[in-house]
């Protein structure tokens, strides 16, 4: 009984100070406020980074061939595993990775942001507006 009530303070103690800093946290009212999910980020705040981002295409390898944003990497849901080791290879650490499909509707690079998040990369991102987005920006 000693054991559970040590892990249930314990629990307490951790949990308390990460719900207020979730609660009161700057930037995620920001984020909120601007209308973007956790993790999306717009091309304007990328383009604000000054820094080298590596670009993950999500979408197939046939739009891909046509059209992507220059340096970018294909990343196909399919076939992820055998992608994966491109992107191993390109990254640096401290770069950031900007993962895109084709439009505000699709939830794939979302997807594959998580599955590199899970893969242990710690700073990527999905683009919010997606290809359609960097399309927009470029006219």
């Amino acid at each position: 009984m000693r054991a559970l009530r040590e892990a249930v303070v314990l629990m307490l103690v951790a949990a308390v100070p990460a719900a207020l800093a979730v609660a009161f946290h700057p930037g995620l009212a920001d984020r909120a406020r601007a209308g973007l999910e956790p993790g999306a980020v717009r091309l304007a705040e990328v383009r604000d980074w000054h820094a080298e981002v590596l670009w993950i295409d999500g979408r197939s390898a046939e739009e891909f061939a046509r059209d992507h944003i220059p340096g970018a990497l294909p990343l196909e849901e399919a076939r992820f595993s055998e992608q994966l080791g491109a992107i191993v290879a390109a990254w640096q650490p401290g770069r950031r990775i900007v993962v895109y499909c084709g439009s505000l509707s699709c939830a794939t690079s979302k997807t594959l942001a998580q599955q590199l998040r899970d893969a242990g990369f710690a700073d990527v991102h999905h683009l919010h507006g997606g290809w359609e987005a960097w399309q927009a920006a470029a006219r």
